[in-house]
């Protein structure tokens, strides 16, 4: 009787929540969004959430362009994405999912992941170099059973609402729509190469409501014709431009390397993005793992600060949501990995730290993500996380390689590849010159304070200075906001 009445109240709440938020952008006013957060704040379930209130409100009463994406996000999206994207990336996610959250890290001991990443197949219709899904290609898909538990699991132990769905190529899989429309309640982000998606398919994630697809593109015609094909580039604008105008919810993701990183960073892209309808891009740098790893395609140290400092001015000039996924460790108090704020289940069940980390101890055929978590190998990264403090230096894979070496060798994770194991063997030299390089530099970044500023200048540096004093209070306690409201700190 007490949970029928628990699970009435919370209806309640994120019906009231997402009347108010929704009404607010609908109008679209500055007043009107400046009272959406002051909803978000009163409704607040940990102080985290507060802060992320409270400085979004300053920013947009500074005139932030993130007041401007808002009311792009009331007037582009339709009434059903809307709400969707509403409903489940903030109140379910972030208001009724936290008090599940808080409730799991009273029971286990350690706070549970933020979003689930779902390879759902290893079918893809390019045959990209450099991929870091290729090498996956052959395995079965992850079944639809298997999908349907994971996310029953997320949301009822751990109060999960946001999946990130990848591959392969996802819209291979159609019956992936009948997820979306079983699972109402949650958002799905959708990476994609676009090619797949008809006139059809836009048609029913409109009515859905519930869906984000970020479209893959390595920078403008030349780039990404280069790697995707002759005439790619302009049949992904036709893709994205159609879901712009049928209301639904659609971003960018662009993977940084040597050669790309200035075009997918500069203005012009950036412009041609938002021109297309982007809302949202999503920032990753070439890892070398999957297909023919090559570490001269990663980053040189320079670049990476380069494409840092060049997004903080993007982001705070453009009415877009600009994410850099190692750049931005400041958002997500450092790494992500081993369900610190997420996980990756690859197309044949395996459960990895990390979509780029090729490991697992664990196969969700044969365990719950929740014994995952609490595995040896698991729980390790965890504690490790943040390591020495500088949370610009955030990955175990190419920020800190000698941490994911201990890992591999005290608790022998299976390769989920032929070849996987290069990370830890002939990489390694390369791993280790790099982690030099970028240490110099972000080190000098990060005792500067050359990172405050990422969105909401001194709210980020409040947010980390108190994450610090609550673990040295509780250093048993895995604090820290959930992988959505920390984009907006």
């Amino acid at each position: 009787m007490r949970r029928i009445l628990t699970q009435h109240l919370e209806k309640r709440m994120v019906k009231r929540l997402g009347k108010k938020i929704m009404t607010a952008l609908a109008d679209g006013s500055d007043e009107k969004i400046i009272q959406m957060t002051e909803y978000w704040e009163r409704l607040a379930v940990v102080e985290d959430h507060k802060r992320a209130a409270i400085g979004l409100r300053r920013i947009i009463e500074r005139g932030h362009p993130i007041g401007k994406w808002l009311k792009r996000l009331s007037s582009q999206v339709n009434d059903a994405c809307r709400t969707g994207f509403v409903v489940n990336v903030f109140a379910n996610s972030m208001f009724v999912g936290e008090e599940k959250r808080l409730a799991f890290r009273d029971r286990e001991g350690f706070r549970p992941p933020d979003l689930i990443v779902l390879s759902v197949t290893s079918k893809c219709n390019l045959n990209c170099r450099g991929c870091w899904a290729k090498q996956f290609r052959g395995y079965p898909d992850l079944s639809f059973d298997a999908i349907d538990k994971v996310i029953r699991e997320a949301k009822d132990e751990f109060g999960v609402h946001f999946f990130t769905i990848t591959g392969g190529e996802p819209f291979m899989r159609p019956e992936m729509l009948d997820i979306y429309a079983k699972h109402r309640d949650c958002w799905f982000q959708i990476y994609t190469n676009g090619l797949c998606i008809n006139a059809r398919t836009v048609k029913r994630l409109a009515k859905l409501g519930n869906t984000g697809p970020m479209i893959s593109v390595e920078g403008l015609e030349r780039e990404t014709d280069a790697r995707r094909g002759t005439g790619t580039f302009s049949k992904l604008e036709k893709v994205m431009k159609t879901l712009r105008d049928a209301g639904v919810v659609v971003g960018f993701s662009a993977t940084a390397t040597r050669h790309n990183v200035e075009v997918v960073s500069s203005p012009e892209f950036i412009d041609t993005m938002i021109d297309w309808g982007a809302l949202i891009g999503w920032y990753f740098q070439y890892i070398p793992v999957g297909d023919r790893p090559d570490p001269e395609l990663m980053l040189t140290p320079e670049q990476r600060d380069f494409l840092r400092r060049r997004l903080y001015t993007e982001r705070a000039t453009k009415p877009i949501f600009l994410a850099d996924f190692w750049n931005d460790g400041t958002a997500v108090d450092g790494c992500m990995a081993g369900g610190k704020r997420y996980l990756h289940i690859n197309s044949r069940g395996d459960i990895e730290p990390c979509v780029f980390c090729h490991f697992a101890v664990d196969n969700i055929y044969d365990k719950t993500v929740t014994e995952a978590l609490r595995s040896p190998f698991f729980t390790a990264i965890r504690e490790r996380i943040p390591y020495d403090g500088n949370l610009l230096r955030c990955c175990m894979l190419i920020d800190r390689p000698e941490v994911f070496r201990e890992h591999y060798a005290n608790f022998k994770p299976r390769a989920t590849h032929a070849g996987a194991e290069s990370l830890v063997t002939e990489l390694a030299d390369a791993l280790d010159r790099n982690r030099e390089g970028v240490s110099a530099i972000l080190d000098k970044a990060w005792r500067a304070g050359d990172w405050q500023h990422i969105l909401t200048g001194e709210i980020e540096a409040e947010r980390v200075k108190a994450v610090a004093k609550d673990r040295a209070i509780h250093p048993a306690r895995d604090v820290g906001t959930d992988g959505v409201s920390a984009a907006f700190q």
